[in-house]
Protein backbone atom coordinates (compact mmCIF):
# COMPACT_ATOMS: atom_id res chain seq x y z
CA UNK A 1 0.00 0.00 0.00
CA UNK A 2 0.63 3.72 -0.34
CA UNK A 3 0.64 6.35 2.28
CA UNK A 4 1.32 9.65 2.42
CA UNK A 5 2.52 12.32 5.44
CA UNK A 6 3.48 15.83 4.87
CA UNK A 7 5.26 17.85 7.55
CA UNK A 8 6.19 21.13 7.83
CA UNK A 9 9.88 22.23 7.99
CA UNK A 10 11.34 22.41 11.84
CA UNK A 11 12.13 26.04 11.33
CA UNK A 12 8.35 27.08 10.25
CA UNK A 13 6.92 29.77 12.71
CA UNK A 14 3.84 27.71 13.06
CA UNK A 15 2.81 24.21 11.93
CA UNK A 16 -1.18 24.25 12.10
CA UNK A 17 -3.25 21.00 11.43
CA UNK A 18 -6.73 21.32 10.12
CA UNK A 19 -7.78 24.04 13.33
CA UNK A 20 -11.75 23.13 13.60
CA UNK A 21 -13.09 26.32 14.72
CA UNK A 22 -15.95 26.22 17.13
CA UNK A 23 -19.36 26.95 15.59
CA UNK A 24 -21.74 28.94 17.59
CA UNK A 25 -23.33 27.41 21.30
CA UNK A 26 -25.87 24.90 21.14
CA UNK A 27 -26.18 24.97 17.19
CA UNK A 28 -24.16 21.40 16.13
CA UNK A 29 -25.45 19.20 13.84
CA UNK A 30 -23.82 16.01 13.26
CA UNK A 31 -25.39 16.14 9.83
CA UNK A 32 -26.64 12.57 10.00
CA UNK A 33 -29.52 11.51 7.56
CA UNK A 34 -30.88 8.69 9.66
CA UNK A 35 -30.84 6.33 6.34
CA UNK A 36 -29.22 3.66 8.43
CA UNK A 37 -31.83 4.04 11.27
CA UNK A 38 -31.76 3.49 14.98
CA UNK A 39 -28.82 1.36 16.34
CA UNK A 40 -30.48 -0.27 19.50
CA UNK A 41 -28.80 -4.32 19.19
CA UNK A 42 -29.91 -6.63 21.95
CA UNK A 43 -26.75 -7.19 25.06
CA UNK A 44 -23.92 -9.92 23.77
CA UNK A 45 -21.74 -9.38 21.14
CA UNK A 46 -22.30 -7.56 17.77
CA UNK A 47 -20.12 -7.35 14.98
CA UNK A 48 -20.15 -4.51 12.54
CA UNK A 49 -18.79 -5.99 8.87
CA UNK A 50 -17.71 -2.61 7.38
CA UNK A 51 -17.05 -4.64 4.44
CA UNK A 52 -20.60 -4.59 3.69
CA UNK A 53 -21.00 -1.02 3.30
CA UNK A 54 -22.17 0.45 0.26
CA UNK A 55 -19.21 1.87 -2.18
CA UNK A 56 -21.25 5.03 -3.16
CA UNK A 57 -24.29 7.61 -0.81
CA UNK A 58 -25.64 7.00 2.07
CA UNK A 59 -28.89 4.85 1.99
CA UNK A 60 -27.72 0.99 2.08
CA UNK A 61 -28.41 0.67 5.89
CA UNK A 62 -25.15 -0.83 6.57
CA UNK A 63 -23.45 2.41 6.02
CA UNK A 64 -21.21 3.38 3.16
CA UNK A 65 -17.79 4.04 2.18
CA UNK A 66 -16.85 7.60 1.29
CA UNK A 67 -13.30 7.58 -0.56
CA UNK A 68 -13.11 11.09 -0.50
CA UNK A 69 -13.34 11.13 3.58
CA UNK A 70 -11.79 7.55 3.60
CA UNK A 71 -13.68 6.81 6.35
CA UNK A 72 -17.08 4.07 6.44
CA UNK A 73 -19.77 6.28 7.39
CA UNK A 74 -23.04 5.65 9.19
CA UNK A 75 -25.95 7.50 9.52
CA UNK A 76 -28.18 6.89 12.53
CA UNK A 77 -31.38 8.28 14.00
CA UNK A 78 -29.58 6.96 17.58
CA UNK A 79 -27.62 4.68 19.33
CA UNK A 80 -28.68 2.82 22.23
CA UNK A 81 -26.90 0.37 23.75
CA UNK A 82 -27.50 -2.06 26.34
CA UNK A 83 -25.93 -3.07 29.09
CA UNK A 84 -23.54 -6.41 28.33
CA UNK A 85 -23.10 -5.04 24.37
CA UNK A 86 -19.62 -5.33 22.98
CA UNK A 87 -19.05 -4.00 19.57
CA UNK A 88 -16.85 -5.33 17.21
CA UNK A 89 -15.97 -4.40 13.53
CA UNK A 90 -14.51 -6.42 10.83
CA UNK A 91 -12.26 -4.21 8.26
CA UNK A 92 -13.67 -2.76 5.37
CA UNK A 93 -11.23 -4.21 2.40
CA UNK A 94 -9.34 -0.62 2.59
CA UNK A 95 -9.17 -0.79 6.66
CA UNK A 96 -10.61 2.92 6.85
CA UNK A 97 -11.81 4.39 10.05
CA UNK A 98 -15.52 4.86 11.32
CA UNK A 99 -17.79 7.83 11.69
CA UNK A 100 -20.75 7.23 13.28
CA UNK A 101 -23.38 10.43 12.53
CA UNK A 102 -26.36 10.35 15.06
CA UNK A 103 -29.34 12.26 14.90
CA UNK A 104 -29.85 12.00 17.79
CA UNK A 105 -28.63 10.95 21.33
CA UNK A 106 -25.96 8.20 21.97
CA UNK A 107 -26.49 5.92 25.01
CA UNK A 108 -23.18 3.83 25.95
CA UNK A 109 -24.30 2.20 29.39
CA UNK A 110 -22.36 0.65 31.96
CA UNK A 111 -20.44 -2.65 30.44
CA UNK A 112 -21.03 -1.85 26.97
CA UNK A 113 -17.82 -1.80 25.21
CA UNK A 114 -17.41 -0.43 21.52
CA UNK A 115 -14.18 -2.26 20.58
CA UNK A 116 -11.22 -0.66 17.69
CA UNK A 117 -8.09 -2.71 19.69
CA UNK A 118 -5.50 -3.26 17.04
CA UNK A 119 -4.30 -7.46 17.51
CA UNK A 120 -2.15 -8.52 19.03
CA UNK A 121 0.92 -10.42 17.40
CA UNK A 122 1.63 -14.20 17.60
CA UNK A 123 4.43 -15.30 18.89
CA UNK A 124 8.10 -16.49 18.13
CA UNK A 125 7.70 -20.24 15.80
CA UNK A 126 9.15 -22.17 13.80
CA UNK A 127 7.05 -20.94 10.88
CA UNK A 128 6.19 -17.91 9.39
CA UNK A 129 4.05 -15.60 11.77
CA UNK A 130 1.01 -13.76 10.34
CA UNK A 131 0.89 -9.62 10.65
CA UNK A 132 -0.75 -8.48 13.65
CA UNK A 133 -3.74 -5.99 11.97
CA UNK A 134 -4.42 -2.89 12.67
CA UNK A 135 -7.95 -1.94 14.07
CA UNK A 136 -10.38 0.05 11.32
CA UNK A 137 -8.13 2.88 10.63
CA UNK A 138 -5.00 1.65 11.79
CA UNK A 139 -2.15 0.30 10.77
CA UNK A 140 -0.64 -3.24 11.08
CA UNK A 141 2.58 -4.59 13.07
CA UNK A 142 6.14 -5.64 11.60
CA UNK A 143 6.57 -9.14 10.80
CA UNK A 144 8.85 -11.61 13.26
CA UNK A 145 11.89 -12.29 11.37
CA UNK A 146 14.66 -15.30 11.38
CA UNK A 147 18.64 -15.18 11.02
CA UNK A 148 18.87 -15.41 7.10
CA UNK A 149 19.46 -12.91 4.47
CA UNK A 150 16.08 -13.64 3.24
CA UNK A 151 13.84 -13.27 6.80
CA UNK A 152 14.47 -10.15 7.90
CA UNK A 153 12.00 -8.62 10.67
CA UNK A 154 9.88 -5.69 9.24
CA UNK A 155 9.68 -2.24 10.70
CA UNK A 156 6.04 -1.02 11.91
CA UNK A 157 3.85 0.12 8.90
CA UNK A 158 2.09 3.41 9.44
CA UNK A 159 3.33 6.91 9.80
CA UNK A 160 4.88 6.04 13.14
CA UNK A 161 6.43 2.74 12.39
CA UNK A 162 9.94 1.79 13.58
CA UNK A 163 12.41 0.33 11.50
CA UNK A 164 14.79 -2.63 12.69
CA UNK A 165 17.52 -3.63 14.64
CA UNK A 166 20.25 -4.38 11.44
CA UNK A 167 22.75 -6.22 14.14
CA UNK A 168 20.36 -9.53 13.08
CA UNK A 169 19.58 -9.41 16.83
CA UNK A 170 16.90 -7.75 19.18
CA UNK A 171 13.28 -7.02 20.31
CA UNK A 172 10.89 -4.75 18.30
CA UNK A 173 10.98 -1.33 18.73
CA UNK A 174 7.33 0.41 19.69
CA UNK A 175 5.57 2.63 17.31
CA UNK A 176 5.00 6.40 17.61
CA UNK A 177 1.87 8.19 17.80
CA UNK A 178 1.09 11.17 19.74
CA UNK A 179 4.24 10.23 22.10
CA UNK A 180 7.01 8.70 21.17
CA UNK A 181 7.43 4.44 21.39
CA UNK A 182 10.60 2.79 23.16
CA UNK A 183 13.58 1.74 20.87
CA UNK A 184 13.48 -2.16 20.97
CA UNK A 185 17.25 -2.67 21.29
CA UNK A 186 20.90 -0.88 22.16
CA UNK A 187 22.11 -2.31 19.22
CA UNK A 188 22.43 -0.07 15.89
CA UNK A 189 20.71 0.85 13.29
CA UNK A 190 17.21 1.55 15.00
CA UNK A 191 15.22 4.58 14.04
CA UNK A 192 12.15 5.72 15.65
CA UNK A 193 8.79 6.28 13.94
CA UNK A 194 7.88 10.24 14.05
CA UNK A 195 4.74 11.80 16.30
CA UNK A 196 1.97 12.78 14.28
CA UNK A 197 -1.46 13.68 14.08
CA UNK A 198 -2.79 16.83 16.21
CA UNK A 199 -4.92 17.31 19.17
CA UNK A 200 -7.81 17.65 17.26
CA UNK A 201 -8.00 13.94 15.44
CA UNK A 202 -8.58 15.74 11.96
CA UNK A 203 -8.29 13.95 10.16
CA UNK A 204 -9.45 11.12 11.34
CA UNK A 205 -6.40 7.97 11.77
CA UNK A 206 -5.86 5.81 14.04
CA UNK A 207 -1.82 3.80 15.13
CA UNK A 208 0.96 2.30 13.73
CA UNK A 209 1.93 -1.13 14.46
CA UNK A 210 5.32 -1.98 15.98
CA UNK A 211 8.43 -3.81 14.91
CA UNK A 212 9.10 -6.94 14.69
CA UNK A 213 11.63 -9.21 16.38
CA UNK A 214 14.92 -11.40 14.71
CA UNK A 215 14.15 -14.78 16.12
CA UNK A 216 16.80 -17.76 15.34
CA UNK A 217 17.60 -19.58 12.39
CA UNK A 218 15.18 -22.00 12.89
CA UNK A 219 12.75 -19.62 14.72
CA UNK A 220 10.44 -16.65 13.76
CA UNK A 221 10.71 -13.77 15.94
CA UNK A 222 7.43 -12.51 17.34
CA UNK A 223 5.98 -9.72 15.65
CA UNK A 224 4.73 -6.00 16.40
CA UNK A 225 1.53 -5.25 17.64
CA UNK A 226 -1.18 -3.89 15.63
CA UNK A 227 -1.91 -0.03 15.87
CA UNK A 228 -5.43 0.98 17.45
CA UNK A 229 -8.08 2.10 15.38
CA UNK A 230 -9.67 5.22 15.14
CA UNK A 231 -13.47 6.25 15.17
CA UNK A 232 -15.93 9.40 15.19
CA UNK A 233 -18.93 9.77 17.11
CA UNK A 234 -20.98 12.41 16.33
CA UNK A 235 -24.33 13.44 17.70
CA UNK A 236 -26.72 15.86 16.94
CA UNK A 237 -27.76 15.35 20.69
CA UNK A 238 -25.87 14.54 23.29
CA UNK A 239 -23.58 11.45 24.26
CA UNK A 240 -24.08 9.33 27.33
CA UNK A 241 -20.80 7.24 28.22
CA UNK A 242 -20.76 4.96 30.96
CA UNK A 243 -19.10 1.80 29.05
CA UNK A 244 -15.98 2.26 27.17
CA UNK A 245 -14.66 2.83 24.08
CA UNK A 246 -11.07 1.24 22.98
CA UNK A 247 -8.89 1.72 20.46
CA UNK A 248 -5.70 0.28 21.96
CA UNK A 249 -2.54 -1.20 20.25
CA UNK A 250 -1.86 -4.62 20.29
CA UNK A 251 0.96 -6.71 22.12
CA UNK A 252 4.05 -7.52 20.01
CA UNK A 253 4.58 -11.21 19.94
CA UNK A 254 5.76 -13.37 22.94
CA UNK A 255 9.04 -14.91 22.66
CA UNK A 256 10.78 -17.12 25.82
CA UNK A 257 14.01 -15.03 25.03
CA UNK A 258 12.97 -11.63 25.48
CA UNK A 259 15.07 -10.82 22.45
CA UNK A 260 13.11 -11.93 19.87
CA UNK A 261 9.44 -10.24 20.88
CA UNK A 262 8.02 -7.41 18.88
CA UNK A 263 7.44 -4.09 19.70
CA UNK A 264 3.85 -2.61 20.38
CA UNK A 265 1.36 -1.03 18.80
CA UNK A 266 0.31 2.41 19.50
CA UNK A 267 -3.18 3.57 20.68
CA UNK A 268 -5.48 4.92 17.74
CA UNK A 269 -7.75 7.78 18.00
CA UNK A 270 -11.43 8.67 19.75
CA UNK A 271 -13.38 11.66 18.62
CA UNK A 272 -16.81 12.95 20.41
CA UNK A 273 -18.30 15.60 19.04
CA UNK A 274 -21.78 16.71 20.65
CA UNK A 275 -24.07 19.61 22.22
CA UNK A 276 -23.18 17.78 25.46
CA UNK A 277 -21.11 14.64 26.41
CA UNK A 278 -21.77 13.36 30.10
CA UNK A 279 -21.02 10.14 31.82
CA UNK A 280 -18.64 7.81 34.13
CA UNK A 281 -17.54 5.60 31.66
CA UNK A 282 -13.60 5.72 29.77
CA UNK A 283 -11.94 5.86 26.90
CA UNK A 284 -8.62 4.07 25.86
CA UNK A 285 -5.87 4.98 22.91
CA UNK A 286 -2.93 3.84 24.79
CA UNK A 287 -0.22 2.12 23.47
CA UNK A 288 1.25 -1.66 24.22
CA UNK A 289 4.57 -3.53 24.68
CA UNK A 290 6.27 -6.87 24.56
CA UNK A 291 9.79 -6.26 23.94
CA UNK A 292 9.56 -2.44 24.06
CA UNK A 293 6.28 0.37 24.57
CA UNK A 294 4.41 1.72 21.87
CA UNK A 295 3.30 5.32 22.19
CA UNK A 296 -0.17 6.30 22.70
CA UNK A 297 -2.88 8.12 20.85
CA UNK A 298 -5.05 10.24 20.78
CA UNK A 299 -8.87 11.00 22.64
CA UNK A 300 -10.66 14.27 21.50
CA UNK A 301 -14.12 15.81 22.95
CA UNK A 302 -15.78 18.26 21.50
CA UNK A 303 -18.73 20.11 23.30
CA UNK A 304 -20.68 22.49 24.55
CA UNK A 305 -20.94 20.58 28.00
CA UNK A 306 -18.51 18.05 29.15
CA UNK A 307 -19.01 16.55 32.45
CA UNK A 308 -16.72 13.07 32.15
CA UNK A 309 -15.51 11.89 35.61
CA UNK A 310 -12.43 9.70 33.51
CA UNK A 311 -9.99 11.87 31.83
CA UNK A 312 -9.20 8.97 29.55
CA UNK A 313 -5.86 7.34 28.74
CA UNK A 314 -4.19 8.93 27.51
CA UNK A 315 -6.09 12.53 28.80
CA UNK A 316 -8.44 13.77 26.40
CA UNK A 317 -8.34 17.35 24.76
CA UNK A 318 -11.54 19.04 24.87
CA UNK A 319 -13.32 22.08 22.96
CA UNK A 320 -16.59 23.39 21.81
CA UNK A 321 -18.12 21.63 18.58
CA UNK A 322 -15.38 22.22 15.22
CA UNK A 323 -15.89 20.82 11.83
CA UNK A 324 -16.80 16.89 11.83
CA UNK A 325 -14.86 16.38 7.97
CA UNK A 326 -11.93 18.78 7.47
CA UNK A 327 -12.39 21.72 4.32
CA UNK A 328 -12.50 20.71 1.00
CA UNK A 329 -9.46 21.87 -0.12
CA UNK A 330 -6.80 19.46 0.48
CA UNK A 331 -3.27 19.26 0.03
CA UNK A 332 -2.66 16.05 -1.85
CA UNK A 333 0.39 13.46 -2.52
CA UNK A 334 -0.28 10.35 -4.01
CA UNK A 335 1.77 7.73 -6.26
CA UNK A 336 0.43 7.94 -9.59
CA UNK A 337 2.37 5.24 -10.70
CA UNK A 338 5.20 2.77 -10.10
CA UNK A 339 7.67 1.50 -12.97
CA UNK A 340 5.05 2.71 -15.49
CA UNK A 341 2.08 0.58 -13.76
CA UNK A 342 -0.65 2.38 -12.51
CA UNK A 343 -1.48 2.70 -8.91
CA UNK A 344 -5.27 1.79 -8.16
CA UNK A 345 -7.95 4.64 -6.55
CA UNK A 346 -8.52 2.55 -3.97
CA UNK A 347 -6.08 -0.47 -3.23
CA UNK A 348 -6.73 -3.20 -0.70
CA UNK A 349 -5.34 -3.14 2.79
CA UNK A 350 -4.44 -6.74 3.07
CA UNK A 351 -1.40 -7.24 4.84
CA UNK A 352 0.10 -9.91 2.01
CA UNK A 353 -1.55 -8.65 -1.43
CA UNK A 354 0.17 -6.31 -3.91
CA UNK A 355 -1.16 -3.35 -5.61
CA UNK A 356 1.55 -3.41 -8.12
CA UNK A 357 3.51 -6.16 -9.24
CA UNK A 358 7.19 -6.02 -10.56
CA UNK A 359 9.00 -8.35 -12.46
CA UNK A 360 12.73 -7.34 -11.55
CA UNK A 361 14.71 -5.37 -8.84
CA UNK A 362 16.00 -2.85 -11.06
CA UNK A 363 15.71 0.77 -10.36
CA UNK A 364 11.76 1.77 -10.77
CA UNK A 365 10.44 5.23 -11.21
CA UNK A 366 7.70 6.27 -8.78
CA UNK A 367 5.95 8.69 -9.84
CA UNK A 368 4.12 11.46 -7.52
CA UNK A 369 1.57 13.72 -8.17
CA UNK A 370 0.71 16.79 -5.28
CA UNK A 371 -1.59 19.69 -5.10
CA UNK A 372 -1.12 22.74 -2.57
CA UNK A 373 1.99 21.85 -2.08
CA UNK A 374 4.76 24.62 -2.64
CA UNK A 375 6.79 23.76 -6.18
CA UNK A 376 10.10 23.16 -5.25
CA UNK A 377 9.32 20.50 -2.53
CA UNK A 378 11.13 17.38 -2.27
CA UNK A 379 9.52 14.55 -1.38
CA UNK A 380 10.51 11.59 0.44
CA UNK A 381 9.73 8.55 -0.22
CA UNK A 382 9.90 5.76 2.74
CA UNK A 383 10.06 1.92 1.49
CA UNK A 384 9.35 -0.66 4.50
CA UNK A 385 10.54 -4.20 3.06
CA UNK A 386 8.50 -7.42 4.40
CA UNK A 387 11.50 -9.02 4.14
CA UNK A 388 15.55 -8.71 2.97
CA UNK A 389 16.10 -5.51 4.07
CA UNK A 390 15.26 -2.85 6.64
CA UNK A 391 13.22 0.33 5.80
CA UNK A 392 14.56 2.70 3.75
CA UNK A 393 14.18 6.62 2.31
CA UNK A 394 14.44 8.40 -1.28
CA UNK A 395 14.19 11.51 -2.01
CA UNK A 396 12.34 12.78 -5.42
CA UNK A 397 13.03 15.68 -7.75
CA UNK A 398 11.60 18.76 -6.84
CA UNK A 399 7.73 19.00 -7.22
CA UNK A 400 7.35 21.15 -10.59
CA UNK A 401 4.25 22.45 -12.17
CA UNK A 402 1.89 25.09 -10.35
CA UNK A 403 0.52 25.21 -6.24
CA UNK A 404 -2.72 23.66 -7.42
CA UNK A 405 -1.45 20.57 -9.59
CA UNK A 406 2.60 19.56 -9.73
CA UNK A 407 4.54 15.98 -9.96
CA UNK A 408 7.72 14.81 -9.44
CA UNK A 409 9.43 11.42 -9.52
CA UNK A 410 12.33 9.15 -7.31
CA UNK A 411 14.00 6.47 -8.48
CA UNK A 412 13.69 3.15 -6.18
CA UNK A 413 14.95 -0.40 -6.22
CA UNK A 414 13.02 -2.46 -4.34
CA UNK A 415 13.88 -5.85 -3.21
CA UNK A 416 12.62 -8.43 -3.57
CA UNK A 417 8.95 -9.59 -2.09
CA UNK A 418 6.51 -6.96 -0.95
CA UNK A 419 6.83 -3.81 0.32
CA UNK A 420 5.05 -0.68 1.82
CA UNK A 421 5.80 2.96 0.27
CA UNK A 422 5.38 6.04 1.92
CA UNK A 423 4.98 9.52 0.62
CA UNK A 424 6.17 12.55 3.10
CA UNK A 425 6.89 16.12 2.17
CA UNK A 426 8.42 18.50 4.41
CA UNK A 427 8.09 22.68 3.59
CA UNK A 428 7.91 26.25 5.39
CA UNK A 429 4.39 27.64 5.95
CA UNK A 430 2.64 29.40 3.11
CA UNK A 431 2.09 32.96 3.79
CA UNK A 432 -1.52 33.59 3.72
CA UNK A 433 -1.77 37.35 4.14
CA UNK A 434 0.07 40.40 4.90
CA UNK A 435 0.06 41.00 8.49
CA UNK A 436 -1.79 43.49 10.47
CA UNK A 437 -0.99 45.27 13.67
CA UNK A 438 -1.45 43.32 16.71
CA UNK A 439 -1.31 40.04 15.09
CA UNK A 440 1.24 37.40 15.03
CA UNK A 441 2.63 36.31 11.69
CA UNK A 442 -0.18 35.34 9.32
CA UNK A 443 1.76 32.66 7.45
CA UNK A 444 0.12 28.85 8.58
CA UNK A 445 -1.05 26.24 6.56
CA UNK A 446 -0.11 22.75 6.60
CA UNK A 447 -0.95 20.36 4.22
CA UNK A 448 -1.85 16.57 5.84
CA UNK A 449 -1.99 13.52 4.23
CA UNK A 450 -5.89 12.70 5.24
CA UNK A 451 -4.77 9.86 3.15
CA UNK A 452 -6.38 6.51 3.01
CA UNK A 453 -4.23 4.27 1.66
CA UNK A 454 -2.91 3.86 -1.74
CA UNK A 455 -1.20 0.99 -3.92
CA UNK A 456 0.82 -1.99 -2.30
CA UNK A 457 3.98 -3.21 -4.85
CA UNK A 458 5.02 -6.75 -4.67
CA UNK A 459 8.46 -6.39 -4.77
CA UNK A 460 5.64 -2.79 -2.65
CA UNK A 461 3.12 -0.66 -1.90
CA UNK A 462 1.31 3.33 -2.12
CA UNK A 463 -0.82 6.95 -0.89
CA UNK A 464 -3.52 9.10 -1.01
CA UNK A 465 -4.97 12.73 0.42
CA UNK A 466 -4.75 14.92 2.46
CA UNK A 467 -5.99 18.18 3.59
CA UNK A 468 -5.43 21.80 5.80
CA UNK A 469 -7.18 24.09 7.40
CA UNK A 470 -5.81 28.10 7.17
CA UNK A 471 -5.05 29.84 10.07
CA UNK A 472 -4.73 33.80 9.24
CA UNK A 473 -3.81 35.37 12.27
CA UNK A 474 -2.28 34.68 15.92
CA UNK A 475 -3.78 37.25 18.78
CA UNK A 476 -2.54 36.69 22.84
CA UNK A 477 -5.30 34.28 24.29
CA UNK A 478 -8.04 35.09 26.58
CA UNK A 479 -6.36 33.24 29.26
CA UNK A 480 -2.47 33.10 30.13
CA UNK A 481 -0.87 30.78 28.56
CA UNK A 482 -3.54 30.85 25.32
CA UNK A 483 -3.65 32.09 22.41
CA UNK A 484 -6.34 32.47 19.85
CA UNK A 485 -6.19 31.36 16.08
CA UNK A 486 -8.17 33.12 13.37
CA UNK A 487 -8.82 31.42 10.36
CA UNK A 488 -9.72 32.99 7.12
CA UNK A 489 -13.77 32.89 7.49
CA UNK A 490 -13.59 34.65 10.51
CA UNK A 491 -13.85 31.76 13.25
CA UNK A 492 -11.72 32.59 16.20
CA UNK A 493 -10.23 29.47 18.85
CA UNK A 494 -8.56 29.36 21.77
CA UNK A 495 -5.74 26.95 22.48
CA UNK A 496 -2.93 26.31 24.83
CA UNK A 497 0.48 28.21 23.06
CA UNK A 498 2.74 25.68 21.58
CA UNK A 499 -0.32 23.43 20.64
CA UNK A 500 1.18 24.04 17.02
CA UNK A 501 4.39 23.74 17.49
CA UNK A 502 4.98 20.71 15.22
CA UNK A 503 2.37 18.71 14.14
CA UNK A 504 1.83 16.15 11.71
CA UNK A 505 -0.91 13.85 10.38
CA UNK A 506 -1.59 10.69 8.92
CA UNK A 507 -4.84 9.14 7.26
CA UNK A 508 -4.32 5.58 6.20
CA UNK A 509 -4.80 1.32 6.87
CA UNK A 510 -2.23 -1.16 7.42
CA UNK A 511 -0.86 -2.19 4.33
Amino acid sequence: MIRTVIRPSTGSLLAVLLVAPPLMAGTFDSGSDGSDGALAPPAGPLVIDLAAAANGPPGSGAGYFDEAEWAVIFNYTSVTLLSGTTITFLPHPSNAPVIWLVQGNVTIPFTATINLNGANAEAAGSTERTAALGGPGGFHGGFGGALSSTRWPSGGYGPGGPNVDSDSFGGGSGASHATLGVVGSSSSGITLGPTYGNIFCLPLIGGSGGAGGWGQSNLFGGGGGGGGGAILIAASGSITLNGEIQARGGAGGFATNSGQRGGGGTGGAIRLIANTVTGTGSMLADGNTAYAQAGNGRIRVEAESINLTSPGTPPFTSGSPGLVFPPATRPLLRVVSIGAQSAPSNPDASPNSADVLLSSDVAQTVEIEASNIPVGTIVQVRVTPKRAANAFVVNSSPLAGTLGLSTASASVVFPSGLSDVQLSASFSPIALAPPRPGFGDLRVAEAVREGRISPKVAQTDAPRGARAHEIVAIETGPRDGELTYVTRSGHRAAYPAGTFAHASAFRGAAD
